[in-house]
């Protein structure tokens, strides 16, 4: 039998997903027998802004959440949602409507929060949720736990001892051991590859004989043309004569290496390193440069290495020439006297007082509010900790 086409998933639809949750939420409390029953639709029709028939599809739906509304109630309710601020948030939805976290799990729904755990808590959990998740997986696939893992480890059993044997003794051993049945592995492998060549070759050998005359004269017509070219002296076909490069005894009398084949004229023939420095050392310059001095160049003053361009800033702003901060009161400070250590030390003091202990902040509404928050997510997760030890305890 054909399996039936699975159905595309369209693009995530927030308002969509929310209309069906609170359907799901509003049937499953019985909302319709309350008297509350408007928030339900009220907040189906803040989810549903772009339908061009509002009263058509909250006649609807009331009827799928249990009981139809008559045509004045139907307007009643569309005015109540416009005049009613809009709760689009996950917690102030589930404030409004009362979803708790266990009806929450058990109805799917994900897109609206709960009255008893918050977003962190909610969070929390569907951590742990996951974790329980990856670890059922693996002791589905056959790893074993950490504790049963050590317990049977050769670290806590120790087969050495029971060899009479020392921990390391014992692992050289069986490490001989197995390399001797992986060479042995390797070498059955290796023996049946050389079969299989023997016989592939045995076979191209075969095919050469069979073949005809004619054939083998044609595959060896190329080497006799080289053979013959050679004896003669000429260029084998595909190749061209090599450059006539000069020898060292000719370049060596005008200071020059031989020219490669990567220079585009004579000019660029390299200067050997010898005469370029018999110029410099007798103080040739090259042509179109001036023998002065760098700006940047250093002087050695005081056993300190000082640039000219530094120099004569210093000489400009105070007109000496001493080694030292560029300020211009440099040169008339006089030079004060050293105090001594026992002048430096600080007096010491001879009470110390301690600071005054800051007073605890009072405690803020908004800090107790946090406080129950925190103590609502502990309570949760205790709970979903001792399911979990619940579930996993043998019957």
């Amino acid at each position: 039998m054909k399996q039936p086409r699975r159905k595309r998933r369209g693009a995530f639809n927030l308002p969509a997903i929310r209309r069906r949750e609170i359907e799901r939420h509003a049937r499953d409390v019985g909302a319709a027998d309350t008297e509350d029953y408007w928030r339900w639709l009220v907040a189906w029709v803040w989810h549903n802004p772009t339908s061009k028939d509002q009263v058509g599809a909250l006649e609807n739906i009331s009827e799928k959440m249990g009981r139809k509304l008559g045509p004045s109630e139907i307007d009643e309710i569309l005015d109540q949602a416009k005049d009613t601020r809009r709760r689009c948030s996950a917690d102030a939805l589930a404030k409004f409507l009362g979803v708790t976290y266990e009806r929450r799990q058990r109805l799917r729904i994900t897109t609206i929060g709960a009255i008893d755990v918050s977003e962190r808590g909610r969070k929390e959990l569907r951590r742990r949720r996951n974790r329980r998740a990856h670890e059922q997986r693996r002791r589905a696939n056959g790893v074993r736990p950490r504790a049963e893992y050590r317990a049977t480890s050769r670290t806590a059993i120790k087969p050495w001892e029971a060899a009479g044997m020392s921990r390391r003794t014992w692992y050289r051993k069986t490490s001989a051991a197995m390399a001797a049945a992986m060479a042995a592995a390797a070498a059955v492998r290796a023996a049946a590859v050389a079969e299989v060549v023997k016989v592939a070759e045995a076979q191209v050998v075969a095919k050469a004989a069979a073949a005809p005359p004619a054939r083998a004269a044609v595959a060896a017509a190329p080497a006799r043309a080289a053979a013959v070219a050679a004896k003669d002296g000429a260029v084998p076909l595909g190749t061209s004569p090599s450059a006539a490069i000069a020898t060292l005894t000719e370049c060596a009398e005008n200071g020059t290496s031989p020219s490669a084949a990567l220079f585009l004229s004579p000019a660029d023939t390299p200067v050997p390193p010898e005469r370029k420095q018999g110029d410099f050392r007798e103080g040739d310059c090259p042509k179109g440069t001036a023998q002065t001095a760098s700006p940047t160049s250093l002087v050695l003053e005081n056993g300190v290495l000082l640039t000219r361009r530094w120099i004569a800033a210093r000489e400009r702003l105070c007109g000496c020439r001493h080694n030292g901060w560029l300020y211009s009161e440099a040169c008339q400070e006089p030079v004060a006297d050293v105090p001594d250590q026992a002048e430096k030390a600080p007096a010491p003091a001879d009470v110390i007082s301690t600071p005054d202990p800051v007073p605890p902040r009072p405690m803020l509404p908004g800090d107790r509010r946090r406080a129950e928050i925190r103590a609502r997510n502990q309570e949760a997760v205790q709970r979903f900790d001792a399911e979990i030890r619940e579930r996993s305890r043998p019957h």
